[in-house]
């Protein structure tokens, strides 16, 4: 909504650099024949993506374009554009290497492979840009365990009215994510108590983040009053 405004393209990375059959999963994705092929995948007991996999091939689509994170969120992208009959064309870069993967690749490292060494104290300086690495080393390493005690607190304290008014918290979800965190002792045993097939992990996620920073489904919903670019000035 916000990019509709503002620009021509959207340009993004993806495993699959090709616009016409990443916009033809999305079209499939928001046709009215998926939501009842996805319900019967899901009364079936397959997690989330399986369920997703399986609608799509019963419809005709193919469904290996969404074996891939990158490819999955442009695909998410097209589904917004056409959704709202933008007039937004999406601009695929193909992205090479594993999204996911825990090594560095020499040529194409991931984020989970830089994350882990950098919170490991391994080696991941010859990994990242002469520049990045000038700046990151400057830096203090900040990860999610070091404000888990915030979270927990957030989460303990928050009324039902609060839970019941977090995004992504549909179909019950929030009250299972209520339950668990009046329950449970850590964050990691929270999230694994409420994760199940039907509900990914990252959905979770977002979901305890919208907590701990008082973001609720009301507030995601405003129209944006304005759009302020980062390093954008008169200069250039």
């Amino acid at each position: 909504e916000i990019l509709s405004r503002l620009c021509t393209h959207l340009c993004f990375g993806a495993e699959t650099a090709q616009p016409e059959e990443i916009m033809e999963t999305a079209r499939v994705l928001n046709s009215p024949a998926f939501p009842p092929a996805l319900r019967e995948y899901l009364q079936k007991g397959l997690s989330f993506p399986a369920a997703r996999q399986g609608a799509l091939e019963a419809l005709g689509a193919s469904a290996d374009l969404l074996t891939k994170p990158n490819n999955i969120l442009g695909v998410e992208y097209c589904k917004a554009i056409l959704a709202q009959n933008s007039a937004l064309i999406p601009l695929p870069i193909h992205r090479p290497g594993d999204y996911h993967a825990t090594a560095p690749h020499p040529e194409n490292p991931s984020a989970t492979a830089l994350r882990l060494r950098m919170e490991s104290a391994g080696d991941w300086q010859p990994f990242v840009p002469e520049k990045a690495r000038e700046i990151l080393a400057q830096g203090r390493l900040h990860t999610r365990a070091s404000g888990e005690k915030a979270m927990l607190y957030r989460l303990r304290t928050m009324t039902e009215e609060e839970f019941a008014a977090l995004p992504y918290g549909s179909e019950g979800l929030w009250r299972k994510l209520m339950h668990a965190a009046r329950r449970e002792n850590t964050l990691e045993e929270i999230l694994t108590a409420v994760k199940s097939k039907r509900y990914t992990r990252s959905r979770l996620d977002r979901m305890v983040m919208c907590a701990f920073l008082g973001i609720t489904e009301e507030a995601l919903s405003q129209p944006v009053p304005y759009v302020r670019v980062l390093a954008f000035n008169e200069t250039g």
